[in-house]
């Protein structure tokens, strides 16, 4: 969290790979320098600028992206309700994305 400008999006861009030109350093995860093969393989995210469609709610979207990373499979809804109840957004699950924030 924290303001616009202070790097947020550019640090997930660095970690999701999407930026590799123009930085420097090592990324550790869990003291073990980051595999991006293993890591693109665990973990994922949706860039705000993502056209979501905005009369899914934020677990119908989680699972549209599950099911289009990975086969559509009952072991990606359980899935996505175990990183909806870690991110603490089981409160939210059911929040249309076009009252998310930063969403017009």
């Amino acid at each position: 969290m924290g303001p616009s400008g202070a790097g947020k999006t550019t640090l997930l861009d660095i970690l999701g790979d999407r930026i590799n030109s123009g930085i420097s350093g090592e990324i550790l995860i869990n003291g073990t320098k980051k595999n991006s093969k293993i890591f693109k393989k665990i973990s994922a995210y949706i860039m705000q600028e993502d056209r979501l469609q905005e009369y899914l709610t934020v677990e119908e979207s989680m699972r549209v992206a599950s099911d289009l990373k990975c086969h559509p499979s009952t072991k990606n809804c359980e899935r996505v309700r175990e990183i909806i109840e870690q991110l603490g957004l089981i409160d939210e699950k059911e929040t249309l994305t076009k009252n998310l924030s930063g969403r017009n």
